[in-house]
């Protein structure tokens, strides 16, 4: 999932849904062995990068960094409630 969604880069003034936000719902739902029970944006956005931003580790300050770039108005956080078939 992960290559097929990144070869092509968010350009900026692109609508809020990306590629994934299209089609990332259908790979789900093809994957054999796999019921979509539900494929959402979480509320809690904002508490939760905050939650993150916070965190002493590499990864959460490189994110500190993008996000003081301005990133945060492309990404966010998506809830996928997956049960095995």
């Amino acid at each position: 999932l992960y290559s097929r969604w990144h070869r092509q880069p968010i350009k900026t003034g692109q609508a809020k849904r990306s590629r994934w936000g299209r089609m990332g719902p259908r790979v789900i739902s093809n994957t054999p062995g796999v019921e979509v029970l539900s494929i959402e944006e979480m509320r809690s956005r904002d508490e939760v990068w905050r939650d993150w931003l916070t965190q002493d580790n590499p990864y959460a300050a490189r994110d500190r960094r993008s996000m003081e770039a301005g990133a945060g108005k492309y990404l966010n956080f998506i809830k996928m409630i997956l049960r095995k078939t």
